[in-house]
């Protein structure tokens, strides 16, 4: 394909802090191979590494999971200028404590960091000849904002106004590009959409500096005037791209002797959109991302990978689609498990899997997921709109315990219309649940941009009060534009007088103790003596409790290990105990022993069985790739 600039560009795309430092940006890489595609010469840098290598790969990864406000406003600090030290030596206060460190210590690192963060930006403006290039292109994706605001900053003042200055990614969705561009006049024009979808004409008008004729970008003319485009598009770009080169982000590790401190997992992306938002968008989700759902061939996802992996000799790739495509349990994933491919992949799933396509996952080497579980109550999960019961959820987590899947998950509390029996349905399953990987913590809902929360405030009893109080914090601007800039919004629930606030605090305390007990290995296993079945149950101690079951039960167990209706489950003891009161007896004593679980007219066995394999209580860190579904205060 020929692009319709006349002549061949000169472009440079900078992806600056806080992308993790184990993973290569697969924002640049796939616009450079639309644009190299085009026939213009692109050249990725990966500025973060940079500064992950000046400040050392732990603080920067600690930092990297602050939450997004102090991450903005270390490089705030850069961008606004000393004049405005007083507004952010009194901001460090409203941003933290993040959690990370004692309070005392993150103010003196934050503070220890701003000379360190000043040298980094002058380095890195001085590292190249910023003037040869037609078009800089930044990443605003992940915390990227005032970072790359200070970095094209430096470079306008070394280059002047004959470079074009282009942003784009989640932080551009909407009128958030536009606000980009009222708040940063170093930045020319935002792209709101996909890239793919204007590409040609973009590229053409790079020269002049024009972009008024073209929907979906944003930009400012000679005069400095913001002139505002269309940022919600008819039509859908291409699925993904074909050909991802991370040469810049292996080249720099090696450059500042990284190589043995990071263990990198490779990006790709085989489907955009979210097929199950398509059809109803879950309340709490900003993703703008949910559109009409694509997805490239299972054969090509496997072709791309397998060039990668022979390329960079990586064998762990990381998905950042929004959710696997349904087709993979047909078309990818058995391929996967018939083949000698020895990989580790995170992908996203829907929780509401069945059991042979967990089993799928684990044989495909699928041994990291983010199936977006947030709650264990059936009706908070209803308010949510998520498609899924409380049981699928449990019995999810059990299946991936068993068959050693890593699940990153969390809960969400603090939603409007909450109910105290949403908090009493998770505190009396959660203490038989210990011996399953327990959630990140219980993480205060957040009203997003772009969710049917805050499009449809109004309907759900939500009274939107404006920008985030620490968007105000790390940016001296009028209110009103802060507004603009934001993604999460602060709010009134007219509802929350309905919720007892001990319950959340309950809540928050048995999520402590149910990590301490997967920390220290908590067990319901099951192993046999002589004919008899034992299950041994550490859940709650270390001292363990045995429990003996007759063959026959341990049958109907077995037969649990997918949930079943409980009415059938009682036919079946009732046969095996020619009693239905003793069948009905012997349900209750399983549940309140924790062995089973029953929920939703629907009974499901806790126990893990003998061919399972204990899960790590120590998995990777690495960021789930939208961490504003996974916010943990």
């Amino acid at each position: 394909m020929t692009s319709m600039s006349d002549r061949s560009l000169n472009i440079a795309l900078v992806s600056m802090p806080w992308m993790s430092t184990r993973f290569p940006s697969i924002q640049l890489a796939t616009l450079a191979s639309v644009f190299e595609e085009r026939g213009h010469k692109t050249e990725t840098i990966e500025l973060s590494l940079d500064y992950a290598a000046m400040i050392g790969p732990s603080i920067y990864d600690r930092l990297c999971n602050g939450g997004g406000f102090i991450e903005e406003l270390i490089f705030a600090e850069q961008y606004y200028g000393k004049e405005h030290r007083p507004f952010f030596e009194e901001s460090r206060n409203k941003v933290l404590p993040i959690g990370l460190f004692e309070p005392e210590v993150e103010q003196s690192l934050i503070a220890a960091l701003n000379p360190l963060t000043e040298r980094y930006l002058d380095l890195c403006a001085d590292a190249a000849d910023w003037s040869k290039y037609d078009a800089i292109g930044f990443s605003l994706t992940i915390s990227q904002t005032t970072a790359s605001a200070a970095m094209a900053k430096r470079i306008r003042q070394k280059v002047g106004k004959d470079v074009r200055i282009i942003i784009g990614g989640s932080s551009c969705a909407g009128e958030m590009g536009i606000a980009n561009l009222h708040a940063f006049p170093e930045f020319d024009a935002a792209v709101h959409c996909e890239v793919e979808m204007v590409a040609d004409a973009m590229l053409a008008a790079i020269p002049s500096g024009d972009f008024s004729e073209i929907d979906g970008i944003s930009f400012r003319n000679q005069d400095g005037r913001v002139i505002e485009g269309k940022w919600e598009l008819e039509g859908i770009a291409r699925p993904p791209a074909e050909n991802l080169n991370f040469d810049s982000y292996f080249s720099r590790l090696d450059v500042l002797g990284l190589r043995d401190q990071i263990d990198p997992w490779l990006p790709f992306e085989s489907s955009r959109g979210c097929w199950y938002g398509e059809k109803q968008q879950c309340t709490f989700c900003g993703l703008h991302e949910i559109m009409k759902y694509r997805h490239s061939p299972g054969e090509e996802t496997l072709a791309r990978l397998d060039s990668l992996e022979k390329r960079y000799n990586v064998s762990s790739f990381f998905s950042v689609d929004l959710i696997m495509p349904q087709k993979y349990y047909k078309e990818f994933l058995p391929e996967l498990a018939e083949s000698s491919r020895d990989w580790n992949l995170f992908y996203e799933i829907k929780a509401n899997v069945r059991r042979y396509q967990v089993e799928l996952l684990a044989a495909a080497g699928v041994n990291w997921v983010q199936p977006g579980i947030e709650s264990l109550s059936t009706s908070h999960l209803k308010l949510m709109k998520k498609g899924v019961r409380a049981i699928q959820n449990i019995q999810l987590l059990k299946w991936c315990s068993e068959m050693g899947i890593h699940v990153t998950w969390n809960i969400i509390i603090g939603m409007p219309n909450e109910t105290n029996q949403m908090f009493q349905d998770m505190l009396s399953i959660i203490p038989n649940l210990f011996h399953l990987q327990p959630p990140s913590g219980a993480a205060n809902f957040s009203l997003h941009r772009f969710s049917p929360f805050f499009e449809d405030a109004d309907t759900f009893g939500i009274v939107k009060e404006g920008a985030d109080p620490r968007y105000n914090a790390i940016h001296p601007l009028d209110a009103s534009l802060v507004d603009r800039l934001a993604y999460r919004y602060e709010f009134t629930d007219q509802s929350a007088k309905n919720v007892d606030p001990t319950l959340p605090e309950q809540l928050s305390a048995l999520i402590a103790q149910w990590q301490a007990a997967h920390r220290r290995g908590a067990e319901l296993a099951v192993s046999m003596d002589k004919g008899e079945v034992i299950v041994k149950d550490t859940r709650h101690s270390e001292q363990a409790i045995y429990y003996r079951l007759r063959p026959e039960e341990w049958s109907i167990l077995t037969e649990l290990q997918e949930a079943r209706f409980t009415k059938d489950v009682l036919s079946d003891l009732e046969d095996l105990l020619q009693s239905r009161s003793d069948a009905e007896a012997k349900l209750k004593l399983w549940a309140e022993i924790g062995l089973i679980c029953d929920l939703d007219e629907r009974t499901l066995s806790l126990v893990r069985h003998d061919n399972a394999t204990q899960m790590p209580s120590e998995t990777t860190n690495a960021q789930a790739p939208h961490p504003y579904l996974v916010e943990v205060s």
